[in-house]
């Protein structure tokens, strides 16, 4: 047996054997897992804004609702003093309008507003009567004007432990139409009205976002297992697409979750459907106008995923984007991101 030790240049070569070995490691393994923009139409995705007041401060504040002011010269969160994903039980107790125009320049439009609302966090920010920016209450639907002062009501009631997931305005502003995933229903507000109104759907289902068609059409976006249904002139309601049927969709949803979100392309009428609690990758997927098909819009977000707009594009080019507010857990950071979307 050879007991000399081993040479110096074989421990060289050795090293050098492992160090390239660790190289074509690093070039064949992938990469963590990044936002893609999967339909071949749409992107590049980049930053609209991040950080600073779009984070969590030392109240809590969250982003919640997002909304693209019509000429695409800013956008709008509602921010609540609660983080949702501490379960539905999580308080809120204020909320308040921020305003981007861009990369760093987030800020507060108007004072905060305190009415005790809570388990309503503001999920949905909606444009409507006045040129205000409304979220839901316990207490009311209340309007933040885009340039500051207090906000006002368009409906009040006394208080009621209601939560809603989406807002819409009748075209003359006469009333508003509200989804509650607690009470299940959908109600509609009559301006200045004092009561609080008894659902206009007949079927109890979790409810979450809504929006109203180019055609009129009334269509609920809930979680994949209740799939997307449509609320009738006469209060039935019936599904017209089943998430979890489609192939291409239910293999990206890597894990349930809740709280739908949804809105409508301006030009296509597509829908965009997203869900923002409790599921590590959301997903962002887009359904044709005539609900005869949906694919995977964009992927690879991270817990949680707000809520979804379209608006113009901030480059002041044709078209529209899809903004998209997400609220990371891990880093505490905020962002809204824009997709150009045809």
């Amino acid at each position: 047996m050879n007991n000399c030790p081993i040479s110096l240049k074989k421990i060289k070569n050795a090293l050098v054997g492992l160090t390239s070995l660790s190289l074509l490691l690093a070039t064949v393994t992938p990469a963590k897992a990044a936002i893609q923009v999967v339909d071949p139409t749409a992107g590049p995705l980049s930053i609209f804004d991040q950080g600073g007041v779009l984070n969590p401060d030392s109240n809590l504040f969250h982003m919640q609702g997002l909304e693209v002011a019509p000429d695409g010269s800013a956008v709008f969160v509602a921010q609540a003093n609660a983080a949702p994903f501490n379960g539905p039980s999580s308080l809120s107790t204020m909320n308040r309008l921020i305003k981007s125009t861009g990369l760093g320049t987030a800020v507060q439009v108007g004072p905060t507003l305190n009415v005790g609302n809570h388990r309503t966090w503001g999920n949905d920010l909606t444009l409507g009567p006045n040129g205000l920016y409304y979220i839901f209450t316990k207490t009311g639907l209340w309007g933040f004007s885009p340039t500051g002062g207090a906000a006002s009501s368009f409906a009040t009631w006394p208080t009621k432990n209601v939560g809603s997931s989406g807002i819409t305005f009748t075209p003359d502003g006469s009333a508003a139409l509200v989804s509650s995933d607690w009470p299940g229903g959908v109600f509609r507000f009559l301006k200045n009205a004092t009561t609080f109104p008894t659902k206009i759907n007949t079927a109890n289902v979790p409810w979450d976002d809504h929006v109203i068609t180019p055609t009129g059409r009334t269509i609920i976006c809930t979680e994949p297992k209740f799939g997307i249904q449509e609320l009738l002139p006469n209060g039935n309601i019936v599904k017209v697409y089943n998430l979890k049927t489609d192939v291409d969709v239910n293999a990206a949803l890597t894990i349930a979750g809740y709280g739908a979100r949804c809105t409508i392309h301006p030009v296509s009428g597509d829908i965009f459907w997203t869900l923002n609690f409790e599921t590590r990758s959301p997903i962002i997927v887009r359904i044709k106008a005539d609900l005869s098909d949906a694919t995977v819009f964009a992927k690879g977000f991270v817990a949680d995923l707000r809520d979804i707009d379209f608006g113009r594009r901030s480059s002041g080019a044709a078209g529209y984007s899809l903004y998209v507010s997400e609220n990371n857990r891990t880093t505490g950071v905020g962002t809204i991101y824009e997709i150009p979307t045809p």
